[in-house]
């Protein structure tokens, strides 16, 4: 009787450790994970384009960076950025192609939320690193004018604190429809 129920206890916790993940590998928990609540608010409407991508363009005022064979490469050829939905959502995509729409697929992406607390607008993300395991992201957008987003991400154990630009690339019709899965 004591090894069943040792045994059952054991399945219950480790099926609790389990992170869901989509068909492509990528972390969907609940929200509650998220210490930013999705916003369902219009600040969307207000300075987020939910039909743009917003593309890394340079990394402390730095466009370039050194990929592992330490070439140098323009940060915008990279394909890192940003996708606003609608009801507080957002995705944070990896070596995007312009002329590939299922790469914007939304669960391709690392999913996110924002938020407006005391008049400033946070991005949360939820990653996963092999040394440190799963561990929240959170990022605050400095600056929003014309077709260009500085977001700041807080310093972090496995990283520094550093400012994003991110420039606004309109998207065809093709690109925008996919709805995100979280």
């Amino acid at each position: 009787m004591i090894s069943r129920l040792f045994f059952i206890c054991t399945t219950l916790l480790l099926i609790s450790c389990a992170s869901q993940r989509n068909e492509f590998g990528r972390l969907r928990p609940n929200s509650d994970r998220f210490t930013v609540k999705p916003d369902t608010g219009n600040i969307i409407n207000k300075e987020m384009d939910t039909s743009a991508f917003y593309l890394r363009v340079s990394k402390n005022d730095i466009d370039y960076m050194f990929d592992i064979n330490n070439d140098k490469r323009l940060i915008r050829d990279v394909g890192i950025g940003f996708k606003f939905y609608s009801k507080g959502k957002v995705g944070m995509f990896y070596n995007i192609d312009f002329n590939d729409n299922k790469t914007l697929n939304p669960k391709r992406a690392v999913m996110g939320f924002y938020q407006e607390i005391n008049g400033e607008l946070y991005l949360e993300f939820l990653l996963n690193h092999a040394q440190s395991g799963n561990f929240l992201v959170k990022k605050e957008v400095l600056v929003s004018e014309n077709s260009f987003l500085k977001i700041k991400s807080y310093k972090k154990a496995i990283s520094p604190e550093y400012i994003s630009t991110y420039e606004k690339v309109s998207l065809p019709k093709a690109f925008l429809i996919y709805k995100p899965d979280w």
